[in-house]
């Protein structure tokens, strides 16, 4: 029986000089390793099967309208979840995806430095869902990507809020003006890398214009041709921009690989910058498959089985046993053949939802209104009853 990312990375965490590539011996590693043992203990494991996997990466390449509406549903089942799948199976995926839309000769064919097995642990910290990458290869052991990102489909993120005790990303400017520029210029940049770049080069309203910029951009977008201009095509597109105003990049797991003098110095601006680009093109195109795995997971198709490893089965890794903590195993019971059906789970259209709260939220009207939505009960009782992390009944994994 092969062993589940979570437990590798508990196992990882529990002897980090040997488990955590890159690995630094500090306080703030000690500090940081603690903190995440605490937080991923405490959160509900889910395993994506193949055939998820696949289902998962299909509703991905949905046209921007349509994700948008699956974003808009996509909110963890519990405040504390860690979701895992197998990275080579996605990537084969992907590309045979991205074959259809762009043609074979501009898909990277390379995946030999893929890592086997991806996570993420999922987490709300002040009313905003944050997003850590964990994934593993077994040359090389477990590595949690140091930037992750926030993504909450009902609260926008603005420039203000960075600023604050909420978001403090530690940085100041000579003006507002001059953060604003920045932080636009961050958040286009990052949000177009997060949900792919070649996805929206599929976009035609959206790629046309690039290309009359720079036809790199793909390439580089951070010192490609004239910044400026092709920032402006993408702000002016309407579902992208949904999407950017969503998207913030965070620090999740840096301190693991810091020591203590450059924690108490601070970071070097450029150096940082350079951290957090190469951190979002590890997890590039992974929102639109986070999007799509969020959203069937509440919906009456989705089978969950609870796994209960064998005890008696022990393996060894970095000089110690691995834990075998329970999980469930998330399938999907769908033809070969289902974009409809999978478009109406993931959009609330045509199939029956069971019995859940839905927890307070903005609702927004084409007229500009703000309504705030108190939490309400919703779905048929019939279909079963989902309890969220507030509800828990009885022994959960």
């Amino acid at each position: 029986m092969e062993t589940i990312l979570f437990n590798e990375a508990m196992n990882a965490l529990a002897v980090p000089d040997r488990g955590i590539l890159g690995y630094s011996k500090s306080k703030i590693a000690e500090h940081t390793k603690r903190h995440l043992q605490a937080e991923m203990i405490g959160s509900q494991r889910f395993v994506l099967d193949d055939n998820m996997v696949r289902h998962c990466v299909e509703a991905s390449f949905e046209k921007p309208s349509n994700l948008l509406k699956f974003a808009e549903r996509a909110i963890p089942p519990f405040d504390s979840v860690f979701i895992e799948w197998d990275e080579k199976t996605k990537l084969s995926h992907v590309k045979s995806q991205t074959e259809k839309l762009v043609g074979e000769d501009k898909v990277d064919p390379d995946d030999s430095m893929a890592s086997k097995k991806c996570g993420y642990l999922i987490r709300r910290i002040n009313d905003r869902i944050l997003y850590t990458c964990v994934w593993s290869d077994p040359d090389v052991g477990v590595y949690f990507v140091p930037y992750g990102f926030y993504f909450e489909p009902d609260s926008p993120v603005f420039f203000k809020d960075t600023q604050g005790t909420v978001l403090d990303n530690d940085i100041r400017y000579s003006s507002v003006e001059e953060g604003e520029e920045v932080f636009r210029n961050h958040q286009i940049t990052s949000a177009l890398i997060l949900m792919g770049r070649t996805y929206w080069m599929t976009q035609k309203e959206i790629d046309s214009g690039f290309r009359a910029i720079n036809p790199d951009y793909l390439n580089d977008p951070h010192s490609a041709g004239d910044q400026d201009s092709w920032l402006d095509v993408l702000e002016g597109y309407k579902t992208f921009n949904w999407f950017r105003q969503r998207i913030l990049t965070a620090e999740t797991a840096m301190g693991l690989y810091m020591n203590d003098d450059e924690y108490v110095r601070g970071y070097d601006p450029k150096e940082n910058t350079k951290i957090v680009n190469q951190c979002n093109v590890s997890m590039e195109g992974d929102v639109r498959f986070l999007i799509c795995a969020l959203g069937f997971l509440n919906y009456d198709h989705i089978i969950i089985e609870n796994h209960k490893p064998d005890q008696n089965i022990k393996k060894r890794k970095y000089g110690r046993i691995i834990p075998q903590n329970e999980y469930r195993v998330v399938s999907i019971d769908l033809p070969t053949r289902a974009k409809k059906i999978r478009r109406g789970i993931l959009t609330g259209n045509g199939t029956p939802k069971k019995r859940h709260w839905c927890r307070g939220h903005i609702r927004r009207y084409s007229d500009g209104r703000r309504v705030w939505i108190k939490p309400h009960e919703r779905g048929n009782e019939a279909y079963g009853t989902i309890y969220h992390d507030y509800l828990l009944k009885g022994k959960t994994a």
